[in-house]
């Protein structure tokens, strides 16, 4: 298990040995980071863990094996796994897809537009556009609202946060902004949404 930077690094040292992931390999990141997974050249799987938690469970762990002189055996569990299927037998890599996916998962909370993202890259609209289509399935301006969307999403779950300070944080101008998106695209509001999670 690595840091999803030195998972990365080792997924593209397999990749250009034509070292299977993970039929010879397994890599397992001990991170979530979304911007580096998603220009990795395989999707990657990774443990969802705090990482305070994840520093004092190894503290633990080491200074029980001090104390008791053992071999470190022990297994703890991870909040979660971002399980990503590992086995894509045709690569899509594409070194401007990655360095917009990059900008985009670094900067979607200040409110950027698309403009800025082709600024960033040196290319056209319709270059990228094209790209990401043939890399993700949809444009530039539809990856961007749906991130914007699912980082909501994941806030209004699991904070406590206001809608106007989820709003800001996920790149919106304001809250009514926010309202507008989520009537339109799920006929209900944010608050609504996150009630619906309360009374489950």
């Amino acid at each position: 298990m690595l840091p999803i930077v030195r998972q990365r690094k080792l997924v593209n040292f397999c990749t250009e040995r034509n070292i299977a992931v993970p039929t010879q390999v397994s890599i397992i990141g001990t991170d979530c980071d979304d911007a580096e997974r998603s220009i990795s050249p395989l999707p990657l799987s990774s443990v969802n863990h705090d990482p305070y938690m994840l520093g004092q469970r190894c503290m633990d762990v080491l200074l029980k094996a001090k104390r008791f002189k053992r071999v470190l055996h022990e297994k703890f569990q991870p909040a979660s796994l971002m399980n990503k299927k590992s086995t894509q037998e045709e690569i899509n890599q594409d070194h401007i897809v990655n360095k917009a996916l990059y900008y985009l998962h670094n900067n979607f909370h200040f409110n950027i537009k698309v403009q800025q993202v082709l600024d960033y890259c040196r290319v056209s609209r319709k270059t990228l556009d094209n790209r990401f289509i043939k890399c993700k399935g949809v444009s530039v301006h539809q990856y961007l609202a749906t991130l914007r969307i699912l980082k909501s999403k994941k806030l209004l779950r699991n904070s406590k946060d206001s809608i106007e300070s989820i709003a800001l944080q996920c790149g919106y101008p304001n809250q009514s902004y926010l309202y507008q998106i989520y009537r339109k695209q799920f006929d209900y509001t944010p608050c609504e949404y996150r009630q619906g999670l309360n009374a489950m």
